[in-house]
């Protein structure tokens, strides 16, 4: 069989199946991962983009194409555990910092510990961080953007400036089923991270396709899933939980939705009643350090951290959920608060 032959590949979106040729003499890098990257730095109002194989490999090879071996990294303890791994694989130090009311690093803690030599910021469940002040620290810094693409702060595309990761796992707004993308505004270090993205992964042309195909669609499910938010906000709210502080010069992406219960057995709770309904809810995030070896790597004070985690729960808010689904969400909302279920279930570790 010839290797130039071509074959046809659907490609699902919400609202379509689009049959699209790939030619198979190129697996990898070639004109769909080209066409990929102009399209996505059209879209954010990017210089240069570069696509990889996944969101993690995007965090490695920028950790490696700044050249922060050894380097103390400032991270938010608050984050999936790729944010931290990639860095010690790089053979740089994560040094681990609490988080403020948006879920993302509170970067007024990190100005007063001088031996960070950079830092690396969560957009944390699309919402962007605290850029003004990161800006204000003096200090060098790039953006673990995993669950932002689409995300704005005062106006502007995160991606537009600066350095940021992101992520097209299968959970993520934009999904190329796998992959992931570097965008950044400095020549010279576009040039560094393609070397590295040659050996550390690159992108396939299926991938690619896949990723061009939902870019269609993405201003459309951006808008649907901030109303799911809405709902769900609006509901936690009159409940008296709490949710994630979204200030009004940043627009997140809601590629999670997260509500916080006054306790973790509240929480555990609701998780269990959900369950029992059919409903699958998750758990974000075991604090970082906890992954890595007890006492090998600077933790500050977590309070923030910890309680936040113990008392979080993300909701159903994936691409394709619809309004009935919602709403068989809220219908168990207002069981529960009628009769408060006895037993809790231990919390589930997931991640999307």
């Amino acid at each position: 069989m010839s290797l130039k032959k071509k074959y046809k590949v659907k490609f699902v979106s919400p609202k379509l199946r689009a049959p699209e040729e790939i030619p198979y003499e190129i697996l990898a890098d070639g004109p769909k991962v080209q066409e990929l990257e102009e399209a996505v730095a059209e879209y954010l109002g990017a210089k240069h983009v570069i696509a990889t194989s996944s969101g993690t490999m995007a965090l490695y090879t920028v950790f490696r194409g700044l050249g922060l071996r050894l380097a103390n990294i400032a991270m938010p303890a608050y984050t999936w555990r790729s944010t931290a791994e990639t860095a010690i694989m790089a053979g740089a130090k994560p040094t681990f910092f609490d988080i403020d009311e948006t879920l993302c690093l509170d970067v007024e803690v990190i100005t007063s510990h001088k031996f960070c030599d950079y830092i690396c910021v969560n957009d944390c469940f699309g919402c962007p961080a605290d850029y003004e002040n990161l800006k204000a620290s003096g200090i060098s810094f790039f953006s673990d953007s995993a669950s932002a693409f689409g995300a704005k702060y005062r106006g502007k595309k995160l991606g537009s400036e600066g350095i940021h990761c992101f992520s097209l796992s299968p959970t993520k707004n934009l999904t190329a089923n796998e992959g992931g993308l570097i965008v950044c505004d400095d020549i010279a270090f576009a040039r560094e991270f393609k070397l590295i993205r040659r050996w550390a992964g690159r992108m396939t042309e299926f991938n690619a396709a896949c990723a061009l195909e939902g870019l269609k669609y993405l201003d459309e499910t951006l808008i649907r899933k901030k109303e799911i938010a809405f709902r769900y906000r609006k509901f936690a709210i009159g409940q008296g939980w709490q949710v994630q502080e979204v200030p009004g010069d940043r627009e997140t992406t809601w590629k999670d939705i997260i509500i916080i219960l006054p306790s973790m057995q509240e929480r555990d709770g609701l998780q269990y009643h959900l369950e029992v309904a059919g409903i699958e809810t998750r758990v974000y995030f075991t604090p970082a350090p906890k992954f890595l070896e007890d006492g090998q790597y600077y933790a500050g004070d977590l309070t923030k951290t910890k309680n936040i985690q113990k008392r979080s729960l993300c909701l159903p808010c994936w691409v394709g959920v619809d309004q009935e689904y919602v709403i068989q969400v809220m219908q168990e909302f207002c069981k529960l608060s009628k009769n408060p279920p006895r037993r809790a279930k231990k919390s589930l570790q997931l991640h999307g």
